[in-house]
């Protein structure tokens, strides 16, 4: 996923948007809507790719089942019910409202660090897409001691993506007004 949505955003600019990014004091506005459009598209990527891991992990708990692995249930159990919640706040995290005279601001340069916070989730939820297979076959050669250190990697992977969404917070309710 190498799509920056910003300039995918700012390329799909109608010709009304076009002449806002014209009018003295709009074309701020204008800015700052567009880069809130193209952190919404990049979350609903993000949680798109983190569910797809979920769903995965979903599986392997189906595995580890028929492997009669039970102990390892209620842990992995915990891991993607962590993954679900962490999901939703990706999917419905607050945007940075900037309408023409709202009480409350969000600067240019706050969007644009939640939007590259968000773009650098990615590596999170691509390093435990690469650990998928690995766990598999360590599942499939009952590899007990190789199952928990990922099991370990998958739950600290886990509060990770939430951490980042805990800092994405408070990026958003410590933005000062402009």
């Amino acid at each position: 996923m190498a799509t920056d949505f910003r300039e995918r955003v700012e390329e799909d600019r109608g010709l009304i948007k076009k002449i806002q990014m014209h009018i003295p004091g709009f074309a701020g506005y204008r800015t700052r809507e567009d880069i809130r459009a193209a952190d919404s598209l990049l979350r609903i990527e993000l949680a798109k790719l983190y569910s797809d891991v979920r769903m995965k992990l979903e599986g392997e708990r189906t595995h580890l089942s028929e492997k009669y692995l039970l102990d390892y249930l209620w842990r992995l159990g915990k891991t993607i019910s962590k993954m679900r919640a962490t999901e939703g706040k990706i999917r419905h995290a607050q945007q940075g409202y900037s309408g023409i005279s709202p009480p409350v601001r969000v600067k240019e340069e706050d969007l644009d660090k939640l939007y590259e916070y968000d773009y650098g989730m990615i590596v999170k939820i691509k390093e435990m897409k690469e650990m998928l297979q690995d766990f598999n076959y360590a599942v499939e050669g009952y590899q007990d001691d190789v199952i928990k250190e990922f099991m370990k990697k998958f739950d600290e992977g886990a509060d990770a993506m939430d951490a980042f969404f805990e800092k994405r917070h408070l990026i958003m309710i410590n933005s000062p007004m402009e």
